[in-house]
């Protein structure tokens, strides 16, 4: 399994490097690379509910395809099939 944290070191980029090239904050990246479910709220530091101008900068700067980084995602941190209203009840 191939997670974010593997594609930037793939690419021989520091979380500083890739911060610089993608345009986006080290601490957001950071915590997507360190993110894991055990369940934790959606918030903005869950990786699957990232932007789609963030995904952009990302794939762009870490040169995969939206395709690769949406994949890598999923794998990485698969999500359940109940919504958040699902969850509440």
């Amino acid at each position: 399994m191939t997670t974010l944290q593997q594609l930037r070191l793939d690419r021989g980029l520091t979380l500083a490097q890739l911060a610089d090239l993608s345009g986006l904050s080290l601490g957001r990246i950071g915590n997507w690379e360190s993110y894991a479910r055990d369940p934790r709220p959606k918030t903005a530091r869950d990786p699957l509910l990232m932007s789609m101008q963030s995904a952009l900068r990302l794939s762009s700067a870490l040169d995969v395809s939206l395709d690769t980084l949406a994949q890598c995602l999923a794998e990485s941190f698969p999500q359940d099939d109940s919504t958040p209203a699902e969850n509440s009840k």
